[in-house]
């Protein structure tokens, strides 16, 4: 099942202004997330097409239109000991279980074709400008 935004889903920005598509993200991108959910709050790991929906919802729901506010840190972990830890896990991953997150990037991949190849066909001449870290939008000229 690919989950994709409809235009109802997307926030509209004007007739000017709209966001970029969001990028696809990695198998390794998706593991990493959710990899670090149960570091930090604990659950087994769980591979089932629930989790798969979940994971591409909390992707492609993120709010681009503001910015992040900074988060009080957890105190559990520290960032390098967490992606290091995370990598190692990555790597002893075996093959069955990767395979569920390369799933999970390749219906990732098709959504943000899909929504690219709509905005490139309803903007003809759209430019893609930066706006923040993570943020495009396209301003139709």
């Amino acid at each position: 099942t690919v989950v994709s935004a409809s235009s109802s889903d997307r926030q509209s920005c004007g007739p000017l202004l709209m966001l970029a598509p969001l990028r696809a993200l990695s198998a390794y991108n998706f593991f990493f997330r959710d990899e670090r959910d149960r570091i930090l709050h604990g659950g087994p790991m769980e591979l089932t097409l629930t989790k798969q929906h979940r994971l591409l919802q909390e992707h492609r729901c993120q709010d681009r239109t503001k910015r992040r506010r900074h988060r009080k840190t957890h105190g559990k972990i520290d960032f390098t000991t967490l992606s290091k830890l995370i990598s190692k896990r990555w790597k002893d991953l075996p093959e069955d279980q990767k395979a569920f997150y390369r799933q999970v990037a390749s219906l990732d991949w098709d959504r943000y074709r899909m929504e690219l190849s709509e905005q490139m066909s309803s903007s003809t001449a759209a430019t893609f400008v930066r706006t923040g870290s993570n943020s495009f939008v396209a301003v139709a000229g």
